[in-house]
């Protein structure tokens, strides 16, 4: 179990169960993040894992990938931390590698929903493989709030995800197709949908959206 304090510290903490009413913590590891940080999305999956944090240090936000070896369960071990691009809402592990879905706040560009793909296949070393800001100008997803709403699909090399952009005076409301392959993240193409996009996903050749 992840933990935020208002101080800023985040820990990792294991828990017994085998006393579902009277539950003790035999481990805990603290990260501290010092004052103005903040935790993003984290992933439990088997012997290991995932969590995105920010820190503001010096007027600017510092994103990280913090990645722990679970596999001493009472030894809980941080095994790397990686800069990133992302503010990180959500995050999903497909084998080796580890897809997620936040938000991007680069200078003179405003701030877009963005995607990303790392390997995790040692998390002791691991890496950005793509990251991809989606739509113009100003973009939103119903996925940065919703994870539910992020759809991967592996086999078919294939992410939708709902996308809203204001740019200059042009607006768009739909889902945005990213094409999955090769550790590449690129956009494919976008279908308007007039009120917006909460789901999407493929039946056979055809694309369905909710909104």
């Amino acid at each position: 179990v992840f933990s935020h304090r208002r101080t800023g510290d985040v820990s990792l903490h294991v828990v017994r169960t085998e006393h579902p009413d009277e539950l003790t913590i035999d481990a805990s590891l603290d990260l501290p993040l010092f004052d103005w940080g903040s935790m993003g999305a984290s992933r439990f999956d088997g012997g290991r894992a995932f969590l995105t944090t920010s820190v503001w240090q010096r007027d600017a936000p510092v994103r990280e990938l913090y990645s722990f070896d679970l596999s001493e369960a009472v030894e809980p071990r941080l095994a790397d931390r990686l800069r990133i691009n992302l503010d990180v809402s959500h995050l999903e592990v497909h084998g080796d590698r580890l897809l997620a879905m936040g938000r991007n706040y680069g200078r003179n560009i405003g701030n877009q929903a963005a995607v990303g793909i790392y390997d995790v296949s040692d998390v002791s070393a691991t890496a950005e493989l793509s990251w991809k800001r989606l739509g113009e100008g100003y973009s939103n997803s119903a996925a940065n709030g919703d994870y539910k709403a992020f759809k991967s699909f592996p086999d078919l090399g294939l992410l939708l995800i709902p996308l809203n952009y204001w740019d200059n005076g042009v607006s768009f409301a739909g889902v945005q197709i990213v094409d999955w392959r090769d550790d590449e993240l690129t956009e494919r193409g976008r279908v308007e949908n007039q009120g917006g996009v909460r789901r999407a996903f493929p039946v056979g050749d055809r694309l369905v959206a909710v909104g």
